[in-house]
């Protein structure tokens, strides 16, 4: 693995109200930065001309360690949810449990919705207070932050607060099949879009039939664009069964694909899509 120099000044986005490269590498990069120490939020985000911003920082017992932040501008308030910073945690601890989980009568993963609950009044009444001028609100997340940037999108859909655009990134399955459909339904019209990197893992878990993935496909192949292609998904589920029979804790060479900045990651791709 390869770290890559981070393209902090690719942050172009569109706000586009259908799919756009330009606006997948900025929340990208935006899910990127939430990784970073919260010191370093107010030069990028000035930088990438958000004039304010909010911080989110959760931690309860061993469990429950919840980061994001809430930044505007004059066009969008965009939130960015902080993943798991262990691909290897990921293999050995998921084993999931549904629960009660927003919209109507769906069901979604105990230990997402454990670790969103606590964060959700502050990073709902940042987003509130951020939006003094009627902007759009974008939601963005890598690995377990994009799981968490879905269940927040639903729990303010389910309190009648509008969503104009959600991206995720290596993100596990959320909830059951009718968490699925009625979020996909609520952001029917607007952009709503989950990444995968060929070769990541992470967003075949937790296992169907018991999970499901909202929001539309795009897979990030090696040396070409992102795809919506069934065939290419499918192909890609046939093997990885055979990569996770082979996955030790000590060696878990496939976790480069699911990092956001290494030369095989999500980065490099989403900026050779961008035209870069």
């Amino acid at each position: 693995m390869a770290k890559i120099q981070i393209p902090w000044g690719r942050f172009e986005p569109d706000w586009s109200s259908g799919h756009s490269h330009e606006d997948a590498l900025a929340l990208a990069l935006a899910s990127t930065l939430a990784y970073r120490p919260t010191a370093q939020f107010a030069g990028r985000l000035g930088a990438w001309g958000f004039g304010e911003f909010q911080p989110i920082e959760v931690r309860k017992g061993v469990d429950i360690d919840t980061t994001a932040f809430v930044a505007s501008n004059d066009e969008v308030v965009l939130v960015s949810f902080r993943g798991s910073a262990s691909a290897a945690n990921w293999v050995a601890n998921l084993q999931a449990v549904k629960e009660p989980g927003p919209l109507t009568r769906t069901r979604v993963h105990e230990g997402f919705q454990d670790s969103m609950f606590p964060a959700l009044l502050e990073t709902a009444e940042s987003v509130y207070a951020l939006q003094r001028a009627g902007q759009g609100i974008w939601v963005t997340g890598h690995s377990l932050g994009g799981a968490l940037a879905s269940l927040f999108a639903a729990m303010m859909l389910e309190q009648g607060t509008p969503i104009d655009g959600l991206y995720t990134f290596g993100a596990p399955r959320v909830g059951n099949r009718r968490f699925r459909d009625q979020l996909n339904d609520r952001l029917s019209d607007r952009p709503h879009f989950r990444y995968a990197n060929h070769h990541d893992l992470i967003p075949h878990l937790p296992p169907e039939p018991f999970f499901h993935h909202a929001g539309e496909r795009r897979l990030l192949r090696p040396n070409a664009g992102p795809s919506a292609s069934t065939s290419l998904w499918l192909r890609f589920k046939k093997t990885f069964g055979d990569w996770f029979n082979e996955i030790t804790d000590s060696d878990l060479v496939v976790k480069d694909f699911h990092l956001l900045d290494t030369d095989v990651g999500y980065l490099p791709r989403l900026v050779r899509a961008a035209g870069g």
